[in-house]
Protein backbone atom coordinates (compact mmCIF):
# COMPACT_ATOMS: atom_id res chain seq x y z
CA UNK A 1 0.00 0.00 0.00
CA UNK A 2 1.15 3.45 -0.37
CA UNK A 3 1.06 6.29 2.67
CA UNK A 4 -0.85 9.26 2.30
CA UNK A 5 0.91 12.17 1.16
CA UNK A 6 2.89 14.18 3.19
CA UNK A 7 5.95 16.81 4.33
CA UNK A 8 9.59 15.44 4.69
CA UNK A 9 11.62 17.59 6.74
CA UNK A 10 15.22 17.04 7.44
CA UNK A 11 16.60 18.46 10.92
CA UNK A 12 19.91 20.00 10.73
CA UNK A 13 20.65 20.16 14.47
CA UNK A 14 18.48 19.61 17.68
CA UNK A 15 17.63 22.76 17.16
CA UNK A 16 16.53 22.68 13.93
CA UNK A 17 14.05 19.59 15.07
CA UNK A 18 12.36 21.56 17.85
CA UNK A 19 11.20 23.89 16.01
CA UNK A 20 10.10 21.91 12.84
CA UNK A 21 8.17 19.85 15.76
CA UNK A 22 7.08 22.25 17.30
CA UNK A 23 6.05 24.49 13.94
CA UNK A 24 4.74 22.03 11.60
CA UNK A 25 1.59 20.68 12.81
CA UNK A 26 0.65 16.87 12.73
CA UNK A 27 4.37 16.00 12.59
CA UNK A 28 5.61 13.10 13.78
CA UNK A 29 9.55 12.54 14.39
CA UNK A 30 11.26 10.11 12.21
CA UNK A 31 14.40 8.42 13.26
CA UNK A 32 14.90 4.87 11.88
CA UNK A 33 11.77 4.66 10.10
CA UNK A 34 11.30 0.98 11.34
CA UNK A 35 8.10 0.89 12.42
CA UNK A 36 6.80 4.19 11.56
CA UNK A 37 7.47 3.44 8.03
CA UNK A 38 4.88 0.25 7.58
CA UNK A 39 2.31 1.95 9.87
CA UNK A 40 2.55 4.57 7.24
CA UNK A 41 1.90 2.10 4.48
CA UNK A 42 -0.77 0.55 5.71
CA UNK A 43 -2.62 3.66 6.97
CA UNK A 44 -2.34 2.64 10.55
CA UNK A 45 -0.44 6.00 10.91
CA UNK A 46 -0.70 9.38 8.70
CA UNK A 47 1.29 11.85 10.04
CA UNK A 48 0.85 15.36 8.43
CA UNK A 49 4.90 15.75 7.88
CA UNK A 50 7.71 13.77 8.97
CA UNK A 51 11.01 15.21 10.54
CA UNK A 52 13.77 13.39 10.21
CA UNK A 53 16.51 13.16 12.64
CA UNK A 54 18.46 10.79 11.39
CA UNK A 55 21.56 12.73 11.35
CA UNK A 56 21.05 14.82 14.25
CA UNK A 57 24.37 14.65 15.78
CA UNK A 58 23.38 15.93 19.37
CA UNK A 59 21.15 12.60 19.83
CA UNK A 60 23.96 10.20 19.23
CA UNK A 61 27.06 9.28 21.52
CA UNK A 62 27.05 7.28 24.37
CA UNK A 63 29.34 8.98 27.73
CA UNK A 64 30.30 7.84 31.12
CA UNK A 65 28.65 9.55 33.79
CA UNK A 66 29.45 9.26 37.72
CA UNK A 67 25.54 7.98 38.02
CA UNK A 68 26.15 5.76 35.06
CA UNK A 69 25.42 5.86 31.66
CA UNK A 70 24.34 8.82 29.14
CA UNK A 71 23.49 6.94 25.77
CA UNK A 72 21.72 9.23 22.82
CA UNK A 73 18.73 8.13 21.82
CA UNK A 74 20.25 7.74 18.27
CA UNK A 75 22.95 5.29 19.14
CA UNK A 76 22.86 2.18 17.20
CA UNK A 77 22.79 -1.25 18.74
CA UNK A 78 26.08 -2.31 17.31
CA UNK A 79 27.29 1.09 18.66
CA UNK A 80 26.26 0.41 22.56
CA UNK A 81 27.60 -3.38 22.04
CA UNK A 82 31.15 -2.18 21.11
CA UNK A 83 31.13 0.60 23.46
CA UNK A 84 33.91 0.10 26.09
CA UNK A 85 32.52 2.50 28.68
CA UNK A 86 29.08 0.15 28.16
CA UNK A 87 31.21 -3.07 28.49
CA UNK A 88 32.65 -1.80 31.74
CA UNK A 89 29.71 -0.11 33.68
CA UNK A 90 26.60 -2.17 32.66
CA UNK A 91 27.94 -5.64 30.57
CA UNK A 92 24.46 -7.25 29.71
CA UNK A 93 23.24 -4.28 28.21
CA UNK A 94 26.35 -4.64 25.86
CA UNK A 95 26.09 -8.32 25.26
CA UNK A 96 21.90 -7.50 24.95
CA UNK A 97 22.42 -4.72 22.56
CA UNK A 98 24.78 -7.06 20.81
CA UNK A 99 21.87 -9.69 20.19
CA UNK A 100 18.89 -8.23 20.36
CA UNK A 101 18.89 -6.35 17.11
CA UNK A 102 18.68 -7.88 13.17
CA UNK A 103 22.24 -7.23 11.59
CA UNK A 104 20.58 -4.29 9.73
CA UNK A 105 18.82 -2.81 12.35
CA UNK A 106 22.23 -2.87 14.95
CA UNK A 107 24.34 -0.80 12.47
CA UNK A 108 21.45 1.64 11.11
CA UNK A 109 18.59 1.79 13.57
CA UNK A 110 18.24 3.87 17.06
CA UNK A 111 18.42 1.99 19.97
CA UNK A 112 15.46 4.51 21.43
CA UNK A 113 12.87 3.74 18.82
CA UNK A 114 9.38 4.13 20.27
CA UNK A 115 6.90 2.19 17.76
CA UNK A 116 3.78 3.53 18.03
CA UNK A 117 2.51 0.18 18.17
CA UNK A 118 3.15 -3.85 19.02
CA UNK A 119 5.91 -4.98 16.13
CA UNK A 120 7.79 -8.25 17.04
CA UNK A 121 11.45 -7.48 15.02
CA UNK A 122 13.27 -11.47 14.41
CA UNK A 123 16.18 -11.34 15.99
CA UNK A 124 19.73 -13.34 15.01
CA UNK A 125 21.57 -14.31 17.52
CA UNK A 126 25.66 -15.00 17.23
Amino acid sequence: MIPASFEYHRAKNLADALKLLNSVKGSRLLAGGHSLLPAMKLRLSSPAALIDIGRVKELRGIKATKDGLQIGAMTTHAEIAASDAVRKTCPVLAEVAETSATCRCATAGPSADRSPMPIRRPTIRR
